[in-house]
């Protein structure tokens, strides 16, 4: 089978990007502008898993605490100085294009992919893992189940949110 490892999603731009994927040694990883922050703990890859990185910005010290997870288990945590401020799209798999990238597109397989705004209580994580949502949930802003089998795009199941763009992806129907 496939070791994941790689760039799984990015967003923003220049100084102003937000990069999540897996290193080489298979540590969580999150790049904020130009710092780098890693799990403390590696992660087995033996089956479906459920991971999570968890961005929580303090906007009255600027600072923003970023916390990984396996499952429901905390596997490290850092400060970043700073408020991450990056827009434009998502990317899912990779980098945006004028951004560069020293660890590769995401090789792997994914499931769902779910973007919150707000930082869940592990007692949240553990109880949505286990469940299909509705996209209606307080805080999700884009859940894409990643279940459409073809084509470029996925489709978001929260009202308010915009569909994701996959294309270069390989899909795996069961």
């Amino acid at each position: 089978p496939c070791v994941p490892r790689g760039i799984f999603f990015s967003h923003g731009s220049g100084e102003h990007t937000l990069k999540l994927g897996i290193s080489s040694d298979m540590r969580l990883m999150a790049i904020v502008g130009e710092e780098t922050y890693y799990s403390n703990d590696a992660i087995s890859f033996e089956g479906l898993h459920q991971l999570e990185v968890v961005i929580d910005a303090n906007t009255d010290e600027r600072l923003t605490t970023i916390s990984f997870y396996d499952g429901t288990k905390l596997i490290g945590s850092s400060q970043h100085e700073g408020l991450y401020e990056g827009t434009g799209r998502y990317n899912l798999g990779g980098i945006n294009g004028n951004s560069t990238n020293d660890f590769g597109n995401y090789e792997g397989e994914m499931l769902e992919f779910r973007l919150w705004n707000r930082a869940l209580s592990m007692g949240e994580m553990g109880e949505y893992a286990q469940r299909t949502l509705t996209g209606y949930e307080l805080g999700l802003m884009d859940n894409f189940p990643l279940n459409e089998g073809q084509g470029e795009y996925s489709y978001n199941t929260v009202v308010s949110g915009g569909d994701l763009y996959v294309g270069g992806s390989e899909w795996h129907v069961p």
